[in-house]
C-alpha cells in the first residue's frame, strides 16, 4: 500500500507542477500579445504622424502664391520708310 500512497503523492505534486506551467505559459502569451499590441499602435500612431505631416506640407504648398507673369515683350521698333 506504500507504493501506493507515493504513487498517489507524486501524482498529485505532478498535476499541481502542471497547473504552474499552464499558468505561466498564459501569462507569458498575454505579455506577448499585449507587446504585439503595443507594437501595432505605435506603428498606427507612426503612419497617422506620417499623413499628417504630409498634409501640412500639401497645405504649405498650396498657400505659395502663383508666380508673376513673365513681362511683356518689347514692342519692335519701327521701320522707316525707305527713300
Amino acid at each position: 500500500m506504500a507504493t501506493l500512497e507515493k504513487l498517489m503523492k507524486a501524482f498529485e505534486s505532478l498535476k499541481s507542477f502542471q497547473q504552474q506551467q499552464q499558468q505561466q505559459q498564459q501569462q507569458q502569451q498575454q505579455q506577448q500579445q499585449q507587446q504585439q499590441q503595443q507594437q501595432q499602435q505605435q506603428q498606427q500612431q507612426q503612419q497617422q504622424q506620417q499623413q499628417q505631416q504630409q498634409q501640412q506640407q500639401q497645405q504649405q504648398q498650396q498657400q505659395q502664391p502663383p508666380p508673376p507673369p513673365p513681362p511683356p515683350p518689347p514692342p519692335p521698333p519701327p521701320q522707316l520708310p525707305q527713300p
